[in-house]
């Protein structure tokens, strides 16, 4: 199965029932954050190694809002639901300050 997710690439790896806080400060990924949870829907987390976007990443969802400071900025909790590989990067989408991708799921 293949499909669209917006992506937040971070230095880390996020595995699948991890629980992982994020500071959320780019305008960017607020955005993003803020859509995702409005909609229920995740968002994936590549890892990025030696400055690049690796292939493989995490979907994660956004478990809840913990603290909106007054300048937008957010403190969020998330968890990893499934490992993803990217097949094709989306840099810039109608309306959105992120980027997104095609992925699909391979088997574990």
């Amino acid at each position: 199965m293949t499909n669209f997710i917006p992506i937040f690439p971070l230095a880390i790896v996020v595995y699948p029932g991890e629980q992982l806080n994020l500071h959320i400060f780019e305008p960017r990924y607020r955005q993003l954050i803020n859509e995702c949870f409005a909609t229920k829907k995740p968002f994936g987390i590549p890892a990025v190694i030696d400055d690049k976007i690796n292939e493989m990443g995490t979907l994660v969802q956004v478990t809840a809002i913990s603290q909106v400071y007054e300048d937008g900025i957010m403190d969020i909790k998330t968890e990893g639901l499934q490992v993803f590989r990217i097949l094709e990067t989306i840099h810039e989408l109608p309306d959105k300050l992120y980027s997104g991708a095609i992925v699909n799921y391979p088997d574990n």
